[in-house]
């Protein structure tokens, strides 16, 4: 009876062992296979601005992506294929800020903060990026 018992449990702990080892299977092949980018809009003064449009371009996609910065002047693109981006920045009263060279790459979600200066959209402040 005591043999019997002893093998009982070796195959329990056996079968317990697999099906551990099979509910990780997913997390095994669930790599991330996409970029992204956030980041904060402030004006000169630190202060958060709110509802700057945010544009992303690349070759590496057709058209672009885009959002708006919320309240607290965040925004956040993400499920982007890797590639070198232009991010361009754009809101009423302020010059458009763009961001050339910002390379995304996969499972990073970098921060690319940016601080608006006052003046007209016409003028556009270019910046190439090493990231």
């Amino acid at each position: 009876m005591h043999r019997h018992f002893v093998s009982l449990t070796s195959l329990l702990a056996v079968l317990l062992v697999c099906v551990v080892e099979l509910s990780m299977l997913p997390a095994a092949f669930a790599q991330e296979t996409n970029a992204g980018v956030q980041g904060y809009v402030k004006d000169q003064s630190g202060a958060p601005v709110a509802g700057v449009d945010v544009e992303l371009s690349s070759k590496a996609m057709m058209g672009k992506r885009q959002t708006e910065t919320d309240t607290a002047g965040f925004y956040r693109i993400s499920g982007l294929p890797p590639s070198v981006y232009t991010i361009t920045f754009t809101a009423r009263g302020f010059r458009v800020i763009k961001r050339e060279g910002v390379s995304l790459e996969v499972g990073r979600l970098p921060n690319i903060d940016v601080q608006l200066e006052l003046g007209v959209a016409s003028e556009v402040i270019e910046a190439r990026s090493n990231r």
